[in-house]
């Protein structure tokens, strides 16, 4: 988040995405709680698979 805040205030046409591999996304962000989150800091991911060097999903908030 702190990361966010000053890319904001520096390069405000920019946008941060988080990168995830495609085991901690099945894992961890289909959870209700991590939803929630996602949801209240409008965050946006890039879902990648390590093997296929491929993204698998992109979410933009």
């Amino acid at each position: 988040m702190n990361y966010r805040s000053v890319l904001r205030r520096k390069e405000p046409e920019r946008t941060l995405y988080l990168a995830v591999p495609h085991g901690i996304y099945e894992e961890f962000f289909q959870r209700q709680f991590t939803q929630i989150v996602i949801e209240d800091y409008q965050l946006n991911f890039v879902v990648y698979d390590i093997d296929n060097e491929a993204i698998v999903r992109w979410n933009q908030s």
